[in-house]
């Protein structure tokens, strides 16, 4: 099959979209600010318990403990989720995902690493990818992270959701513990602490998964302004080059499975350009047509007031539609939302919550090293 690439760009259009990534970067700049200052906002932040750097060149990762009276045996170590933050890979930082990584590590009992990356347009496709495979090593490897590696779910926002199924799409037979595994004999003791990592799940908010769509295929059923075309158009460009340069296909998450995934669970907001490539990849995991149940009932379609979910392999494949919300919900809804959005949003969340933990129920593994059954 032939490279899809990016079309070619005029000098006056690069700049144009130049320009406009920066602007974007510094108005996620102004909106930290507001997010440490303004109370209505400032409300959503939570600090993590600590901050460490694997690599100097990538960001540091942030960490966020459960509760010291979580588990109800101390010997049995924490589960752990990675969390990518999202901003369309040109923008964002952990702290934007805090209060919701914060809420994560409370509810699931589970410590939580929020994993950055460098970002676009200085570093391009696959920088980001490379950067969230080599933290994701660097944590499982750490030896002073009391966690179990056997449960590792990882999970993020827009771009962060991206990475997070191109990372579990790219781990191949081998899995995570082959990842971490090492090619060298001081790689090799260096990940034993990590030889039975496990992923047991993906959560990708809102995702972008197929970058072949044309400006047109892509707003389509979603919608939306001149400006907020130019936009998406701008981020494309920013993170995935210039023309020739980068098959479309192979860096988008559409043209791949989910084969070695135990569960993935992906959440759109309806009025969000990317939600239908939600509903496209899913139904095709399920090689059903969609709205095809199946003759053993073996998919599911569930509707609730204000959102609805399609279910399949027993519940390990689920897409999660909210009804009246677009890109960012989770974050823009609590601050600007109605009350009914707030309300749907809340149970949508929990849910989700809720299909993470059970992702984590299993066997759990002890200080000394052993398993236990939940």
């Amino acid at each position: 099959m032939p490279h899809q690439l990016l079309p070619p760009l005029s000098l006056p259009r690069r700049a144009l979209y130049f320009c406009l990534c920066y602007a974007l970067k510094l108005l996620s700049h102004l909106s930290l600010l507001l997010l440490r200052v303004v109370p209505p906002i400032r409300r959503l932040a939570r600090e993590p318990d600590y901050v460490k750097t694997y690599h100097a060149d990538v960001p540091a990762v942030h960490f966020f403990l459960p509760p010291s009276s979580s588990s109800s045996s101390p010997a049995v170590l924490p589960p752990l989720y990675i969390s990518l933050h999202g901003g369309g890979f040109i923008t964002g930082t952990p702290l934007k995902d805090s209060g919701h990584n914060r809420r994560l590590s409370t509810s699931l009992h589970c410590t939580v690493a929020a994993v950055s990356y460098r970002l676009a347009p200085r570093y391009r496709y696959p920088t980001a990818e490379r950067d969230v495979a080599a933290i994701i090593c660097a944590v499982l490897r750490d030896p002073e992270l009391r966690v179990d590696r056997t449960r590792v779910v990882v999970g993020g926002f827009s771009a962060g959701g991206t990475l997070a199924l191109k990372f579990a799409q790219g781990l191949g037979a081998g899995g995570l513990a082959g990842l971490v595994g090492g090619r060298t004999a001081g790689e090799a003791r260096e990940a034993g602490i990590a030889s039975g990592a496990q992923l047991r799940a993906v959560v990708a908010w809102y995702p972008k998964l197929d970058f072949t769509l044309t400006s047109t295929e892509q707003f389509r059923g979603a919608p939306a302004g001149r400006v907020k075309q130019l936009l998406w158009r701008a981020i494309q460009w920013a993170y995935l080059g210039h023309a020739g340069t980068v098959d479309l296909r192979e860096a988008s998450v559409a043209a791949g499975g989910w084969e070695g995934l135990e569960r993935v669970c992906i959440i759109n907001g309806k009025r969000d350009p990317v939600c239908q490539e939600g509903a496209r990849w899913i139904w095709s995991v399920l090689q059903r047509e969609e709205g095809e149940e199946g003759e053993e009932g073996d998919v599911a379609v569930v509707e609730e007031r204000g959102w609805g979910r399609t279910e399949g392999e027993g519940g390990r494949v689920v897409r999660v539609r909210v009804d009246g919300v677009g890109h960012a919900f989770t974050h823009r809804v609590p601050v600007f939302g109605t009350r009914e959005q707030r309300a749907v949003t809340e149970e949508v969340v929990e849910w989700v919550f809720g299909w993470a933990g059970r992702a984590f129920e299993g066997e759990r593994q002890e200080v000394g090293g052993d398993s236990v059954e939940a």
